[in-house]
């Protein structure tokens, strides 16, 4: 990943306005240089060859809503990548010997992606209009019969820091498991923080997923698998 380019996009915002204002001067300079004054025409030369540098050198620094965003999305491919060799390799754990290899299914796969908003982070308002920051919060989860088995990662777009959770959680181990919006959280973010609480352990899982309704699906198949489990 190419930290110092992610870097840029949030601290030379205005460098691509400042790149179209210089290539406004070079047509300003060239408009001068056919003047039928001489002077104007060496002057109008002159400005219009600094003008073509200054826009070069400002366009090398801009970095696009799109370029980040493919940055983004490689992140996205390299985690959903770890996530399906993670639960492919817990499910054929499982499987037993002489078995064939299970092959997850990735229409099972429930994935979210969101931007953290609040804390320490880099933040910017794309000329698109979509809020970014430099923390990408990735999570996907497959459920099966018996267990839930999660992938998150708190993601870092300028520095290598991360934070990541991949586990399984068999059902008859969760306390419980809730959705709610952080106190932080700015009002037009678009995810709630997830507290999964284990019967074993005294500190729960804590993990943000985008406000939707796969997190929907997930609080209500774990609550109705701890509440059959309990049951029986």
């Amino acid at each position: 990943m190419n930290y110092n380019n992610n870097i840029r996009y949030f601290t030379k915002e205005n460098i691509g306005k400042l790149s179209i204002a210089c290539w406004v001067c070079v047509a300003a300079g060239m408009l001068a240089y056919f003047a039928l004054d001489w002077y104007l025409s060496y002057l109008g030369a002159a400005f219009a060859i600094l003008s073509v540098i200054a826009a070069i050198v400002t366009s090398t620094m801009s970095v696009s809503d799109k370029e980040y965003t493919a940055s983004v999305v490689n992140a996205e491919k390299d985690f959903n990548k770890k996530f399906r060799a993670f639960t492919e390799e817990k499910l054929n754990a499982h499987n037993g010997r002489g078995k064939a290899p299970v092959s997850l299914d990735d229409e099972k796969v429930k994935f979210a992606r969101a931007y953290l908003l609040e804390g320490q982070v880099m933040f910017r308002v794309g000329h698109d209009g979509r809020r970014r920051s430099n923390k990408l919060v990735m999570t996907a989860y497959y459920a099966d019969k018996t267990a839930v088995y999660l992938g998150y990662q708190l993601l870092s777009m300028t520095d290598d820091s991360c934070e990541e959770i991949f586990a399984v959680y068999p059902y008859t181990s969760v306390e419980s498991i809730s959705a709610s919006r952080p106190e932080e959280r700015p009002s037009f973010a678009e995810y709630d923080t997830v507290t999964l609480k284990l019967k074993h352990k005294e500190e729960p899982v804590v993990f943000h997923m985008t406000k939707d309704i796969e997190l929907d699906n997930l609080v209500k198949l774990v609550s109705s698998r701890i509440t059959a489990d309990e049951a029986e």
